[in-house]
């Protein structure tokens, strides 16, 4: 992996606003002649926001979104980041752009990363940035998630384009409840949703009902709005929780049926913090994402860092296969890949019938996971996990679904999306998923 800048510099909240009350000056950018078409997918990432300064966001992409995405609005104004040596630098150039964020529509893009969307409460006072880098926690979360999902040598989708939604945390007026804030995370899911040239919704949401304990009650509204984004055809990843014995799979925080969840395990085995019945988990311990407030990269972990490492595996399982049709279009009808006339049709697998849809894309992914734990490029640093037997017949549902996603599994799934291999036959793992879903049906019917 190269190493990024090494040139942190942690803000809290109110120096982060006072950095950005000073005035200073803003350069134009000259747009160069429009790109052709080219195979392409969106991920629209639901979390406390992102660090868009951050080197691992850079692309060579001075376009704007609207002359390569179909659909995506030509009226989207660009915020214009002056790129320094330092964080501190670039955040002071940068600042009078950023300070116009909460004065325009979304969505945003940012030229020169792939940074294509935002959404954020109109009320933000900066939305975007981290927030809780802003509140001066240690613990990032949203820069370091979605850098995960499709950041320069942290993410597994690094050609995807990200829209940054940003999780409203506290009500900036004050007096906030969670029904305020759950209700502001449903809009999001629901705009997202609503954009045709939006492929994927990751949300890292803790969604759960009080089963157990002290644990926030069902988010009104919320279960609703991930809903809509399934019927829409919008492929939903959510993070399996970190509650360790709330069943996941009847909880809201997964979303209704249909929701991929992401749990997550360790190179040498189990997790013990992992939710119950995750669908498919990658490693989520100590991983390397981005920093939130600065240019260096910090650990992660958690479902938090396997769910949008999963997003990013998805996401990249998609471009390949728009890529071998040569789809530049996105999104068609509700289905995720549609062959235009002329293309050659596959005689078997999910794409025979010319449509690969949302729920078709999922299974995919389900049944080629391996059930069997091993070592990938994207394990993290740290190991504090219970062991699995190996070579087992099939793998441990209540923590491992239908087995771990790596690169070793991305070929399996690209040849069955192909229709190039036969669908793997998981009986055991089919059983526990059919029982599973049967609850989560029950639960929000």
């Amino acid at each position: 992996m190269k190493p990024l800048p090494a040139l942190p510099r942690a803000l809290g909240v109110a120096a982060l606003v006072a950095a950005l009350s000073a005035p200073a000056a803003t350069s134009a950018q000259e747009v160069p002649e429009e790109p052709e078409p080219f195979p392409h997918v969106v991920v629209a990432t639901l979390d406390t926001g992102t660090n868009p300064l951050h080197p691992a966001f850079q692309r060579e992409q001075p376009y704007h979104p609207s002359t390569f995405i179909p659909d995506y609005p030509a009226s989207a104004q660009a915020v214009e980041i002056s790129r320094e040596e330092t964080f501190a630098d670039t955040l002071d150039a940068s600042k009078p752009a950023l300070l116009e964020l909460k004065e325009k529509q979304f969505p945003y893009w940012f030229p020169g990363t792939n940074l294509i969307g935002t959404w954020a409460h109109q009320e933000d006072a900066i939305p975007i940035f981290d927030t809780r880098a802003q509140s001066g926690a240690t613990h990032s979360h949203g820069a370091s998630a979605s850098s995960q999902i499709a950041g320069t040598d942290l993410g597994l989708a690094p050609e995807a384009f990200l829209v940054i939604m940003d999780r409203t945390l506290n009500n900036p007026s004050g007096g906030a409840t969670n029904a305020d804030v759950y209700r502001t995370n449903g809009d999001a899911v629901r705009w997202a949703a609503d954009q045709p040239w939006i492929d994927i919704i990751h949300t890292n949401i803790q969604n759960i009902v009080p089963l157990a304990g002290n644990q926030v009650p069902v988010e009104p509204g919320y279960h609703e709005a991930v809903e809509y984004a399934l019927s829409k055809g919008k492929l939903v990843i959510s993070a399996g929780g970190n509650w360790f014995v709330e069943p996941t799979e009847t909880s809201p925080h997964a979303g209704p049926p249909g929701v991929l969840t992401a749990g997550a395990n360790d190179n040498c085995g189990y997790t013990d913090y992992s939710n119950p019945d995750p669908h498919v988990v990658m490693d989520g311990y100590g991983t390397v994402a981005a920093h939130p407030n600065g240019f260096d990269t910090t650990t992660f972990s958690g479902t938090s860092s396997a769910s949008p490492r999963i997003t990013g595996y998805a996401a990249q399982l998609l471009l390949e296969i728009r890529r071998h049709f040569g789809i530049t279009t996105g999104m068609e009808d509700g289905a995720l890949v549609a062959l235009p006339e002329g293309a050659e049709v596959p005689t078997a697998g999910p794409l025979s019938d010319r449509r690969l849809t949302a729920a078709e894309l999922h299974e995919v992914i389900r049944k080629t996971a391996d059930p069997n734990p091993h070592a990938s490029v994207w394990d993290g640093g740290q190991s504090i996990c219970i062991p699995q037997p190996v070579d087992l017949p099939f793998s441990f549902y209540p923590k491992m679904g239908y087995g771990e996603v790596s690169e070793h599994t991305s070929q399996d799934a690209l040849d069955v999306a192909l229709g190039e291999s036969a669908m793997p036959a998981r009986p055991v793992e089919d059983a526990y998923y059919t029982g599973s879903e049967t609850a989560r049906h029950a639960f929000w019917d």
